[in-house]
């Protein structure tokens, strides 16, 4: 029990600089855990009826064949701040896990944890989408089956052999892990933010490419309604005004309305009603999901959101990102004879 108990406390130890740094910047100490209990955001399906992997097939061009591959994909190709290449990194040698199936026959424990990581990464995939900190509950039996996996492996060396090919795996690995830490720290310019060449609002600035439309809310919209926010991921914690968002897929509550809404001018009077007056949307991000909706969904949704997105007001804009006023008052204006970049194409 003694023994538990100080496992426990040091395990906390551990853990308690990134619960504080959560309840610092955000509010939430287990962010992104419990987002409806601690932070004030309204979040929001991805979209309407659509699964995971569709939502992938739209925005990427991938196939079934890709999603089947995802496991693989998410060992070998995954990039940090990349949402279509899994938002993370994995070292290559958890791919060891594979070799544990080669004495899967006489161990019940290999099968019962293949099938508890299996099941939970595709169930994952089709219900949220593929990122490689979703996969965080399913990396210790993971890990266990890469130790049995790597077992398999000095099975095929004699047993002077074996302690080569595992400091060669060794190697290796720690070689990839060091260049990810230098390389990590240069993209993110840790050396210069810690050394004090950079103050945390440029440092913040350089990373959140919608912050500057950020600031400019906190600043000149107070108290003047909430912001709708499509499709600029989940930096919720730079607004200090009321904000609804889904996150990355986050079109699903506004087509919502949209479908129910007889014109853009009832749409538009509604989204007010609710006190949203404001859009801050990624425009060839939109512009792309909701070609796929309407695809499906018919031209006649397609043209209410065409009629509604010509009346929006911009305010400001920061490269792809723009901040857009809802008008008062009905919306009878012709659609656009020039397309903006965020336009949709029946």
């Amino acid at each position: 029990l003694m023994f538990s108990v100080g496992a426990g406390t040091l395990c906390f130890l551990v853990f308690l600089p990134w619960l504080v740094k959560n309840m610092i910047w955000i509010g939430n100490p287990v962010h992104p855990l419990f987002r409806s209990l601690f932070e004030h955001v309204a979040r929001t399906p991805g979209g309407v009826g659509m699964a995971s992997p569709l939502k992938r097939f739209g925005l990427y061009g991938e196939d079934f064949l890709d999603y089947l591959l995802t496991p693989f994909r998410m060992l070998f190709f995954g990039m940090d701040d990349s949402p279509q290449w899994f938002d993370g990194q994995l070292t290559p040698i958890l791919v060891l896990g594979f070799l544990a199936i080669l004495g899967i026959s006489k161990s019940k424990h290999r099968i019962f944890l293949l099938l508890v990581t299996v099941s939970y990464v595709y169930l994952g995939l089709f219900l949220s989408g593929p990122r490689i900190r979703y996969l965080l509950p399913v990396l210790v039996p993971w890990v266990l089956l890469c130790v049995s996996g790597l077992k398999e492996l000095g099975n095929f060396g004699t047993e002077k052999q074996r302690p080569q090919i595992y400091g060669i795996l060794l190697t290796l690995h720690l070689l990839f892990s060091g260049y990810y830490v230098v390389d990590l720290a240069h993209r993110k310019k840790a050396i210069p933010y810690f050394a004090g060449a950079l103050n945390e609002e440029d440092y913040v600035s350089l990373y959140v490419p919608e912050y500057s439309l950020a600031k400019f809310a906190n600043s000149k919209l107070q108290g003047k309604g909430t912001i709708y926010l499509l499709y600029t991921g989940n930096r919720f914690w730079v607004y200090d005004v009321p904000i609804i968002s889904g996150g990355y897929q986050s079109a699903g509550l506004l087509l919502q309305w949209l479908e129910r809404a007889r014109d853009a001018s009832e749409f538009s009077k509604d989204l007010q009603n609710r006190g949203i007056h404001y859009i801050l949307a990624n425009g060839p991000l939109t512009a792309r999901a909701l070609r796929e909706v309407f695809l499906r969904e018919g031209p006649e949704l397609a043209q209410k959101w065409q009629e509604f997105q010509s009346s929006l007001v911009l305010i400001q804009q920061d490269g792809p990102y723009g901040l857009f006023e809802i008008p008062s008052g009905a919306i009878d204006s012709p659609l656009p004879e020039k397309e903006s970049e965020w336009t949709i194409k029946n």
